[in-house]
């Protein structure tokens, strides 16, 4: 409400409610009238109180203005609802999971023979009172480092220590190794991907269907990215060749190679000379390769009992 010259005018922040609706037959007419219209239309110029889609209330968009509404990507849609249905960790023998790739967790005895036997370690140096957990910490040491602002790229020590893990895991022996310089903790996959993408120039970024659904998302909210989708062929398992790999990455002009590795969904896996094969096609091509390896610690080969997954 304000005044202006002694006059009162008054602004609506709310749509008027809709005019009930009548049968043409028993008014004599179906048409408005021009004012009604009118001011009906301009009661309704604040979108946000409408919801633009028929859901349910508890599914209505968050009205904010500037933000768009984010869709959910099948797999993250699905086990939300199926949470607002009684779904939880505890109850997961309950259900049938089809969808999501979560792999199968379950007790320490049945844990890894390489993790089981470094639990003992832990017990016999007396760090753990027991290799079944479960595992409290006694104590947090607070002190003057850290009560300020962490590191962007993460805690040092924990960046040495990663990449001291890497060193042993895969560097032994070469001349080149890793430094807390070559390492960042991030707090989760996406947030990763987000802050290379941020890193990118004004490229061609290819990245494979079917893969992780939520890739052509986070593509889509880089203009500098050009994210170009290699549709892969079904009669070969979804695997792509080494020919046809270069063949995409200098013919589409690619700088960057986006995939999940093993594959979400296919459980497709690169590793040992074929993965050799695709460090040397990206050398001389001059394309990134950036691989996630989110389920790098569930792989399963016919050299290995099934309880022995690569850690």
């Amino acid at each position: 409400v304000t005044e202006d010259d002694g006059r009162v005018q008054v602004r609506r922040t709310r749509p008027l409610p809709p005019k009930p609706l009548t049968n043409p037959l028993q008014e004599g007419t179906s048409e408005k009238d021009p004012d009604e219209q009118a001011q009906q239309a301009a009661s309704t110029s604040a979108a946000w109180d409408q919801p633009t889609t028929s859901r349910p209330p508890e599914e209505a968009p968050a009205s904010i203005p500037g933000f768009r509404e984010v869709p959910k990507t099948g797999v993250i849609y699905v086990m939300d609802q199926a949470a607002r249905h009684g779904y939880t960790a505890a109850s997961a023998h309950e259900w049938a999971n089809l969808g999501q790739g979560s792999p199968e967790t379950t007790k320490p005895k049945n844990w890894p023979t390489n993790i089981r036997k470094r639990l003992t370690e832990f017990v016999e140096k007396g760090v753990l009172n027991s290799e079944l957990g479960p595992w409290n910490l006694k104590s947090i040491e607070i002190n003057e480092e850290n009560l300020h602002y962490g590191n962007p790229n993460g805690d040092l020590a924990m960046r040495s220590a990663v990449a001291k893990y890497y060193n042993d895991l895969y560097r032994k022996g070469k001349t080149f190794q890793y430094t807390a310089d070559n390492v960042a903790i991030v707090g989760g996959g996406r947030l990763a991907l987000t802050r290379l993408c941020c890193a990118m120039g004004n490229i061609n970024l290819g990245h494979f269907l079917p893969d992780y659904t939520a890739y052509a998302e986070l593509l889509s909210q880089f203009k500098t990215i050009n994210s170009i989708p290699i549709l892969l062929d079904p009669e070969n398992n979804f695997r792509i060749t080494l020919r046809d790999l270069r063949r995409e990455i200098v013919g589409r002009g690619l700088s960057a190679l986006l995939l999940s590795n093993p594959c979400n969904p296919t459980g497709q896996l690169i590793e040992g000379e074929d993965l050799k094969g695709w460090v040397k096609i990206a050398r001389e091509t001059q394309c990134s390769l950036v691989l996630d390896e989110i389920y790098s610690r569930y792989i399963y080969t016919q050299r290995m009992a099934p309880t022995d997954a690569h850690w």
